[in-house]
């Protein structure tokens, strides 16, 4: 299968953010599945994209990405910028992955993460040029989670928010939510309860279990056995 993957902030292992969808990736291109997974390469510094480039390609374990030139530099930046040209910059990241998704060739299905929430308007444009199916996972609640930290008063913003999400939710063949919370509030958004799938975040256990010998270190240590 050819997925194509939306995340505007995906990172490695080597990273500093989040793993979840390199994670997902990883596991996808090690079942034999063509991977290309569309992120910042402005917001992310594994991927930087050189300057003047529109765009630029890497190879991450068997995952294709494809960093756009999007998007403020730094996430400390972006925290200082006010929340109208934060919204810009995910608006103009979402406009150019719908525009560079087009040349990388036809997927079978178009997979698009948030936060932003933005993202899923890319994904939409995505899987209506393709005519495939377009999957939204859900992070966050939107507006519902910036209203409750206090980080979004303005009644139109909310408003526009969450015309957007309800947009996005309808136009998505399957949506994905990452715990039963959040799928109650799709849900309570008129989302059928059938179309909403919860996969929690997990950890990977080989990471805990790497089958080191530790005889020698517990008898350096005069820890016995």
């Amino acid at each position: 299968m050819r997925i194509l993957y939306l995340h505007q902030y995906f990172a490695t292992r080597k990273g500093m953010t989040g793993t979840r969808s390199y994670e997902f990736a990883r596991y996808l291109a090690g079942k034999g599945h063509q991977v290309t997974m569309m992120t910042s390469g402005l917001a992310n510094r594994e991927f930087a994209t050189p300057k003047g480039k529109q765009y630029a390609e890497f190879d991450a374990e068997g995952i294709h990405v494809v960093a756009i030139g999007a998007a403020y530099n730094d996430p400390q930046v972006g925290t200082g910028m006010s929340g109208w040209l934060r919204m810009l910059k995910f608006y103009q990241f979402a406009w150019l992955a719908g525009r560079v998704g087009r040349r990388l060739g036809k997927p079978d299905v178009v997979f698009a993460t948030h936060t932003p929430l933005i993202i899923g308007l890319a994904g939409i444009a995505l899987g209506r040029y393709f005519s495939v199916p377009f999957v939204f996972e859900v992070r966050d609640l939107w507006p519902e989670a910036l209203v409750n930290v206090g980080a979004l008063k303005n009644p139109l913003a909310v408003w526009w928010l969450r015309r957007m999400a309800n947009k996005i939710y309808t136009e998505a063949k399957h949506i994905v939510a990452l715990s039963p919370g959040m799928k109650e509030g799709i849900v309570r958004t008129g989302v059928p309860d059938e179309k909403v799938t919860v996969i929690p975040n997990a950890s990977d256990l080989d990471l805990f279990r790497p089958g080191l010998d530790g005889s020698a270190a517990r008898q350096r240590l005069g820890l016995g056995d």
